[in-house]
């Protein structure tokens, strides 16, 4: 293609990299796309070179703060962390679509087979596409929840469920408006909501969950709502050392988004780490944001592995920022 083909071909916006700077780690595949391009526009991009050891999400941490200007990562790793940093622009490609391949020695066929059987396999089976709307579709629909009406309070409305959501409220001993923002980030208000993973109804809950909290409807309003707040009851219980009642509920519905054990192993990380164990903000919810890293939930006090920790973090920030726009409409 000529170079004149290259740019139409091309989202007008590349042209913005033109003697900008973008930051790529050394010698990975991001850093000869970069160099590729450069020369086939005609132009210099320059490149700032970051420490091969910082991840794609830190890379894009970076972007979403203001450190970087520019990086670059594959279509569907930006698709993914869009819905962590809704703020950053992924709507710039910086070449055409590309397959992505494995390849294996010339002398080693064998490998090549199991390998082009074990993929041809796996599309075949549910996992497949389980797999895809967990890391794909599911995230987008996350992202939505930040949009909607009922985080803005630009109509006041409430949920159909307020009097239910009061009634076992109660017994909780939190403020219903806050279980409410909870339940509308787990569904959006959505009773038939199922997941992935097969957490369905307003509060999400697994069917092995409402099974143990008692109920026999999932997808009942009134008994869903009964089994996810006694089911938070109890994340909240776990966590009884911690001394302030704000800091435990961040703890407790942490765990309830991706599992006691997670949060932890992250509380354990700050132990081990002389920081601060007994608060989440700027204590614990460090050590849950690096749980994608293998510096960490390779350490040996950790007993449940990696977690995406960006989504615990953003979840309990989340619905935090939701609730204070419930309170302001509530006031109102």
């Amino acid at each position: 293609m000529t170079k004149d083909n290259i740019r139409k071909a091309l989202a007008t916006d590349v042209i913005d990299l033109i003697n900008d700077t973008v930051s790529v780690r050394k010698n990975s595949s991001y850093y000869l796309r970069i160099k590729e391009l450069s020369n086939e526009l005609g132009d210099s991009i320059y490149i700032k070179v970051l420490p091969g050891e910082l991840s794609d999400e830190q890379i894009i941490k970076m972007v979403s703060e203001g450190t970087i200007k520019y990086s670059v990562i594959d279509n569907h790793k930006a698709s993914i962390h869009k819905s962590y940093f809704p703020n950053i622009d992924i709507n710039t490609p910086v070449s055409l679509s590309q397959r992505i391949a494995w390849a294996v020695r010339k002398t080693s066929p064998e490998l090549l087979e199991i390998i082009n059987k074990g993929l041809a396999t796996i599309k075949r089976k549910p996992d497949y596409n389980m797999i895809y709307d967990k890391y794909f579709n599911n995230r987008r629909q996350f992202h939505k929840r930040l949009d909607s009406e009922y985080y803005t309070g630009k109509t006041g409305k409430f949920s159909e469920y307020d009097e239910i959501v009061k009634k076992y409220s109660k017994d909780l001993g939190w403020d219903w408006i806050f279980v409410k923002s909870l339940i509308y980030q787990e569904s959006m208000f959505k009773s038939s909501n199922t997941a992935w993973t097969g957490a369905s109804g307003l509060m999400q809950l697994m069917p092995s969950t409402a099974k143990e909290m008692g109920i026999n409807d999932i997808y009942d309003p009134e008994q869903n709502i009964r089994g996810g707040t006694k089911y938070l009851k109890r994340m909240y219980s776990y966590w009884d050392q911690i001394p302030d009642s704000i800091q435990r509920i961040k703890f407790a519905i942490a765990s309830y988004n991706c599992g006691y054990g997670h949060i932890k192993d992250a509380q354990k990380l700050a132990i081990e780490r002389g920081q601060d164990s007994l608060n989440w903000d700027n204590g614990v919810d460090y050590f849950v944001l690096n749980l994608s890293k293998p510096e960490f939930y390779n350490d040996p006090v950790v007993n449940y592995g990696y977690a995406r920790g960006y989504e615990p973090y953003n979840y309990v920030k989340d619905i935090f920022d939701r609730y204070k726009n419930y309170k302001t409409i509530a006031s109102q």
